[in-house]
């Protein structure tokens, strides 16, 4: 299943930092994962780019997990695992969401009469 499963995602790897990044989860046999600082290093740039590239990887659908448990990104290897994650980063997406939603709250409050927003997020009868 694992070469079957590299050679899946690596089809979906648009760049070489990319693939270089999917060859390091492959390769990683701690079981803890590779850090950012790890990505940063096996791309021979700051964080800030590691996370980019980790981020375009998982738009273009890979699999790349990472967990309060673990210590760095991985890929899910079991159903378990991949449900997992999904569950946590659904989570992390949801509070994102709630945060969002209480400060549009603060925010058009304070500029009532000015700004009017309807239940679907969308801005409307903007004055100034």
């Amino acid at each position: 299943m694992t070469d079957n499963l590299f050679e899946t995602l690596l089809a979906l790897c648009e760049t070489n930092p990319q693939k270089d990044i999917l060859v390091a989860l492959f390769e990683d046999e701690s079981g803890k994962g590779i850090t950012r600082n790890r990505c940063a290093e096996i791309l021979r740039t700051d964080d800030r780019k590691a996370r980019r590239v980790i981020m375009s990887m998982r738009q273009a659908g890979i699999p790349i997990a990472s967990t309060s448990s673990r210590s760095g990104y991985y890929i899910p290897r079991t159903m378990a695992e991949y449900l997992d994650f999904a569950k946590a980063y659904k989570s992390k997406a949801r509070t994102i969401y709630d945060i969002e939603k209480k400060m549009n709250s603060t925010f058009f409050s304070i500029y009532s009469g000015q700004i009017e927003v309807e239940e679907d997020g969308k801005i409307h009868n903007i004055t100034q």
